[in-house]
């Protein structure tokens, strides 16, 4: 967004969320100090709406819990709260933990086509109506046209997204996707079967034998408790709480 003289008083990122490109995430938006209150931000999310919006079917966003001017920015343009989560990080870990001996972690191996699986897992840990809301197949858990785009380029930098599974008596109970943001920064997408015996354990083996090295965050929704116990035990901290927020669109 510019002034009459060229000067950017805000800027906005938007991404694609799903396989099928009709799901969108808007990533960031922010806006100079010196102009906050003035409607630029409204200015802002209307322009996505109005332009996204007529080819998608949802537009997402988080949006800090104490952040309550931009979460009313959001709702002056349709958006909605739909979800609560928390930003849990963890930084590089010690050369004593790294050489710590982890035990055999039973059925763990790379994601191989487990895309209908690890759905199934989801639907599993996620209420029905937010399903309804999040609409997402099986394909969203494997990387879709434009997503494979970013992947592609991410590889020829030498970066790679790193996707796991646990996998007991044919089923799968743990899905790790480790997805390279920037450097040495990772987000950790987590599912796990709270029925599994000891898997917490292994899963927290997992994490430190996969990811040493890097600054890991993680956004985890209230109601998935035993990944927040996990991801505590594998040294993670809770930082900012946020509001997922949703736009239903025509498209």
């Amino acid at each position: 967004y510019y002034d009459d003289r060229g000067c950017v008083m805000g800027i906005s990122k938007i991404l694609p969320a799903n396989a099928r490109k009709d799901h969108w995430f808007s990533e960031m938006t922010a806006v100079r100090k010196t102009v906050q209150q003035k409607g630029v931000g409204t200015a802002l999310k209307q322009y996505t709406v109005s332009t996204y919006g007529k080819k998608a079917r949802r537009l997402f966003g988080n949006v800090r819990e104490e952040n309550t001017r931009m979460i009313k920015v959001n709702h002056r343009v349709g958006y909605e709260p739909y979800i609560r989560k928390s930003l849990f990080t963890r930084s590089p870990l010690s050369q004593e933990i790294i050489q710590q001996e982890e035990g055999d972690i039973e059925g763990f191996r790379p994601f191989r086509n487990d895309q209908q699986s690890v759905f199934e897992l989801y639907v599993r840990r996620t209420p029905h109506d937010l399903r309804e809301i999040e609409d997402r197949t099986p394909e969203d858990f494997t990387y879709g046209t434009v997503m494979s785009l970013q992947v592609f380029l991410r590889r020829l930098t030498g970066k790679r997204d790193k996707k796991f599974i646990i996998e007991r008596d044919g089923k799968v109970c743990c899905y790790l996707w480790f997805e390279h943001l920037w450097s040495t920064y990772e987000n950790l997408h987590i599912l796990m079967d709270p029925h599994q015996a000891g898997l917490s354990q292994q899963v927290v083996d997992a994490i430190r034998h996969l990811s040493p090295g890097s600054h890991i965050i993680s956004y985890l929704p209230d109601f998935r408790d035993v990944e927040r116990t996990t991801l505590i035990k594998a040294g993670f901290s809770k930082k900012d709480v946020y509001i997922g927020m949703v736009l239903k669109c025509g498209g």
